[in-house]
């Protein structure tokens, strides 16, 4: 989808600003720090990128029924996304905020320890980072499956080992490798402990993620009810709705006058 590219393109142009001033406002008060907060507000960012998308489609469907148009009101096949597709934007919202909040975290840690990486403070960090990976992986998996019409498994199967390739390699390059070796266990640059982290990493994903994936499939349908009615104007709003409430109504009386032949 054309929306979803753009959307795709204002959220990295911005991530790479935010990059670029955060780097070189930091650099000139000579901070230690300043590739990973750089590199954390950059994924931050990358977090907004379904809600851009989402305003975009929103504000493009509205135009259309203000013209009197239908062309950029989507159908519910319109308004699935390739599955491929799918893998690269999951994918790079995941590792966004798994990265901006493990910085947050990484500096929150740093200030309530004096900068001094003790194994508690290490393993405390350790169970954080866990907690926020099986959280954004559930969320980015319901998000993969509400948007996705078929292989939405297969998508959600290669953003696990993709973010944990990205984001082994981002802790990797900005991290200290004295921190690194402490956090990890394994000099950054050890195949096999690179490999190590990719396959837990992976595996962490994967569980949150198929649960999100399928949790989003059953919202499908409401998810796109959803859009329709964010496109509509008030009046027709209500009107939308009271019809299915009619609906619904008469399903209801359907059933229940079925019941006695069904028994008889």
């Amino acid at each position: 989808m054309k929306l979803f590219a753009i959307a795709f393109g204002i959220t990295c142009g911005v991530s790479v600003g935010l990059f670029m001033l955060v780097f070189v406002l930091l650099s000139f008060f000579e901070s230690p720090q300043a590739v990973s907060a750089a590199t954390g507000l950059a994924g931050l960012s990358m977090a907004a990128f379904p809600k851009v998308a989402e305003f975009l489609e929103t504000r493009e469907g509205r135009k259309s029924v203000a013209g009197g148009t239908r062309e950029r009101i989507y159908d519910f096949r319109g308004f699935q996304i390739a599955w491929l597709l799918m893998v690269a934007y999951g994918a790079v919202v995941l590792w966004g905020v798994i990265e901006a909040v493990g910085v947050i975290i990484g500096f929150s840690f740093g200030a309530a320890t004096g900068g001094q990486a003790d194994a508690k403070a290490l393993q405390g960090l350790g169970i954080a980072m866990l907690a926020v990976q099986i959280v954004a992986a559930y969320f980015v998996g319901r998000w993969i499956g509400s948007r996705t019409s078929r292989l939405g498994i297969v998508a959600m199967l290669l953003v696990a080992p993709l973010v944990g390739v990205a984001n082994t390699a981002t802790d990797a390059l900005v991290m200290p490798g004295e921190l690194y070796t402490a956090t990890f266990g394994s000099e950054p640059r050890a195949f096999f402990g690179i490999l190590k982290r990719i396959i837990v990493t992976s595996l962490i994903i994967i569980v949150p993620g198929l649960i999100g994936y399928w949790r989003g499939k059953r919202q499908s349908l409401s998810k796109y009810l959803y859009y329709l009615l964010s496109v509509l104007p008030p009046q027709t709003q209500d009107t939308v709705v009271e019809l299915a409430f009619e609906e619904a109504q008469k399903v209801s009386a359907a059933a229940r006058d079925a019941r006695p032949s069904i028994r008889t």
